[in-house]
């Protein structure tokens, strides 16, 4: 029997992937993937207010770039090797946005992959249609 397509219906969540990064030595511990109330809630996070619509103005979605990208570092790395002052420091949000940029940019060149690898393994079990043919 082929068990290509079998796949666990629910996500564990302490599977994790332990990333290293390309400063020092070191690491994140990453989920090895989202649950489906973890990523619907991760799509929601960038979305500010609704704003309505004027006589000169069109309604629209205010988007919170800054709010989305510390809830996608939080909502996927559950451990790392940060420390300060000799103490271990705890995943969090605040300790997200205190992060080094240069950091953040280590950190993306490895949860990007490791996201993109999840996306790709997904869309091998979406039907396929006339439309992707073309």
């Amino acid at each position: 029997m082929d068990n290509s397509n079998v796949i666990d219906p629910f996500v564990d969540p302490t599977e994790t992937v332990r990333l290293p990064l390309r400063v020092g030595e070191h690491w994140v511990e990453v989920r090895r993937r989202l649950s489906y109330a973890q990523e619907q809630q991760l799509r929601g996070a960038g979305i500010g207010r609704l704003t309505e619509g004027g006589k000169e103005k069109s309604a629209g979605i205010g988007l919170e770039i800054e709010r989305f990208e510390i809830e996608k570092r939080f909502t996927w790395i559950v451990g790392w090797s940060f420390q300060r002052a000799g103490k271990a420091v705890a995943v969090s949000r605040d300790a997200i946005r205190a992060l080094n940029p240069v950091m953040v940019e280590a950190i993306d060149a490895v949860l990007d992959p490791h996201v993109q690898a999840i996306e790709d393994e997904k869309k091998a079990f979406r039907p396929t249609t006339s439309d992707d043919d073309e």
